[in-house]
């Protein structure tokens, strides 16, 4: 297990919508691991969510990062064509923000 008294913070993503800087959030097996998040609403609900979220651990190796996009919904969900089409303009977003700085041999990897 990594050294964790100090672990050196590294820059959030430019999207990342907590406040710069923010401090580890929890101890993996591997080390001190922060959340990344950029999280936006369908149809105004609290409980449709699209996102980005990426997280970053503090490792004997160095630092890992981790980026996904995420579809938080209740489910089973229903979702009315004008919401389809808004969460379809969201997920859209999400994915432009996730892929920013991926290398082709990534975007490759995951295909």
């Amino acid at each position: 297990m990594p050294e964790q008294s100090d672990p050196p913070l590294t820059d959030c993503p430019p999207w990342c919508e907590k406040p710069a800087g923010h401090d580890w959030e929890d101890l993996w097996r591997d080390g001190l691991i922060r959340y990344h998040g950029w999280w936006r609403n369908v149809d105004s609900s609290r409980f449709h969510k699209i996102g980005v979220e990426e997280i970053e651990q503090h490792t004997c190796d160095g630092t890992r990062r981790q980026r996904n996009v995420v579809l938080d919904v209740e489910a089973p969900t229903e979702w009315s064509i004008n919401v389809a089409i808004e969460g379809m303009a969201v997920i859209a977003e999400a994915i432009s923000i996730a892929s920013t700085g991926l290398t082709a041999e990534h975007v490759a990897e995951v295909r």
